[in-house]
């Protein structure tokens, strides 16, 4: 399953997580593979983000909702830092 993304095909990726859906999963897009990107979480209910992480992007594996995300949907941007 690949959630609704609104990119500029760049360095910007923002994904909808609808309700009942807890995770990115599948290969990323080519723009984001093998590169150093900070993801974040955001509540559009509340306007809460989580804190920021950092990681290189491999895959979609390992990329769950946190707990404290409560909201039944749910955004998580995922910004190319290199």
């Amino acid at each position: 399953y690949s959630p609704y993304c609104l990119t500029d095909n760049k360095k910007l990726f923002i994904y909808l997580l609808p309700y009942g859906t807890y995770s990115l999963e599948g290969t990323p897009d080519i723009q984001v593979q093998q590169k150093q990107v900070e993801i974040q979480w955001f509540n559009p209910l509340t306007g809460e983000y989580t804190e920021t992480v950092k990681r290189k992007m491999g895959s979609w594996t390992g990329i769950s909702k946190p707990a404290s995300m409560d909201s039944p949907f749910c955004l998580v941007v995922i910004k190319v830092t290199e």
